[in-house]
């Protein structure tokens, strides 16, 4: 129903690469796992958590930036994306 990952050195921790079936969605699943990955990056030393979302506009909430928000995660910067077509 879902998935979730977590890379982990010398007490950094980057949480990544989350993803809930359509189906399963609006069930409170993508803020257990950000809680879940915090508490087991905690066990296994991490001190420093990192994360990165789409940045919210007007009118488009995002749910993995608000949920980011609710778990203590503070936005750092907002990164430029280019795309290059032939």
């Amino acid at each position: 129903m879902a998935v979730a990952a977590m890379y982990l050195q010398d007490g950094a921790a980057h949480l990544t690469d989350a993803a809930t079936l359509s189906g399963f969605r609006r069930r409170g699943i993508q803020k257990a796992m950000v809680h879940q990955r915090v508490v087991d990056g905690l066990k296994l030393g991490g001190s420093w958590f990192t994360s990165e979302t789409a940045a919210p506009k007007p009118g488009n909430p995002l749910i993995s930036h608000r949920n980011l928000r609710r778990a203590g995660f503070e936005m750092a910067y907002i990164r430029a994306k280019y795309i290059w077509e032939a």
